[in-house]
Parts: structure tokens; sequence; C-alpha cells
């Protein structure tokens, strides 16, 4: 079981990772500023056809770069260093954090692929995190369905946060009729571009720098508490 769940977060990850990485390609020519907003685009274009939601995740969108106007080290971060830094993470991916992730996450992640089975209502969903800008992270401000959009049979919801300094995430959320909070989710795992080590502990934490400098990490949660994010 413990083979199938580390094959499964590979599957889901790198998939991720494929479709930011070529989201990039295609629009690394866009201003520097917006190099993080464009990790997401491909993503945004998958709400397509569903104008309410599209509006919504915009909206965030237009925020986080008004926000990142204010912030020197978020205009400093280079198309090249996104690249990097998923290239980074896709070389890590199935080695070394997917089995990090199934030993610390795997009772939350069987309950999550068991769902898979339940009726659609009763389902767990995937959550993919848009990116933050640098500062205070305090919590997650929305869950944005996507209608239409599944992975292994399970709907997928974009959350939305403004700080902290996350680049990407994965993680679960429970079908909406269970959750405390209705922004509830359980992160597995996810890319900061800040430099701070607060909190984060070997071997759950790799720290590493790109080729122009520029310092990311990817960390999972080392404890339920800290996966567990809500508005």
């Amino acid at each position: 079981m413990m083979a199938g769940m580390v094959g499964t977060i590979g599957n889901i990850g790198s998939m991720m990772i494929s479709h930011a990485q070529t989201a990039f390609r295609v629009y690394q020519v866009v201003q520097k500023l917006q190099t993080i907003i464009d990790l997401f685009q491909l993503i945004t274009s998958l709400t397509v056809g569903f104008p309410a939601i599209q509006q919504e995740v915009m909206k965030e969108i237009r925020n986080a770069i008004n926000l990142g106007n204010n912030s020197r080290r978020f205009r400093s971060i280079s198309t090249q260093d996104i690249l990097d830094s998923l290239n980074k993470l896709a070389q890590d991916f199935v080695p070394k954090i997917a089995p990090l992730i199934a030993s610390k996450h795997s009772i939350r992640i069987s309950k999550a692929l068991a769902s898979k089975n339940l009726p659609k209502s009763n389902r767990n969903v995937i959550v993919l995190y848009m990116p933050g800008i640098e500062g205070t992270y305090t919590g997650e401000s929305n869950l944005i369905k996507c209608p239409g959009i599944k992975f292994m049979n399970m709907d997928v919801e974009l959350s939305i946060t403004r700080g902290g300094g996350r680049l990407v995430g994965l993680g679960f959320a429970e079908s909406k009729n269970k959750r405390q909070d209705k922004n509830e989710s359980y992160q597995l795992f996810r890319v900061d571009w800040h430099a701070s080590k607060i909190g984060h502990f070997p071997p759950y934490v790799e720290y590493f720098k790109t080729s122009s400098g520029f310092e990311f990490h990817w960390v999972i949660p080392s404890t339920i508490k800290e996966a567990q994010t809500k508005s």
C-alpha cells in the first residue's frame, strides 16, 4: 500500500510540475513581476467556461500582482529562477519527496484515496495551492471549485492565500459537507520562495539556490497541525 501511495503522489506531483513547466515556457517572455503568477496560467485557463470562477481567480491574481509591486524580493525573481526551482522539484519528487510524504501522511492519503469509491458528495478533493506573496502567512482565504476538472476521479479546487511566500503546493480537502471550515484543507507539500528557516526540520525540508542565487525550499509539513490549513 505504501508503494502505491508513493507512486500516486509522484504521479500527481509530476503532472502538476509538468504543466507548470509548460506554462512557464509559453509565458516566459512576460514581465518579470508576473513570473510567479504565470506559474498558474495553465490552471487558471482550466476555469474557462465558468465565468464566475474565472473572475474570482483573476481577481486574486490581480491582488497578488498589486501586492508584489511593494515587494523588492518578489520583483527580483526571474523566470529562470522559477524554472530552476521546478526542475529541482521534478528531480527530487519521486526518489526523495514522495516517500517522505507517504511516511508522514500515509493515514490521510489512504483516507483520501479510499474516498474515490464513495458517492461524489463524500469524496475528497485535490487542492492545488496558488502562490502567496512574501509576508506573514494568514491562512487560506478561499477554496475555488474547478467544475469538470478531475484527477484520479477527484474534483480539483484552488487554494488562495495572500502571505507566506508560497510558490506552489498540493494537498487534499474533505468533501464540502464534512469540512469544519469551508476553506479547510490538508497540505502534503509545498515550495516556498522566501528564505525563512523557522519551523522547518530535516529531512522534511530542503533549501536550494537557483542559477542566479535566489533561494527556494520545498517543505513537507511535519505535523498534522502544520498540514491543516484554514481560512
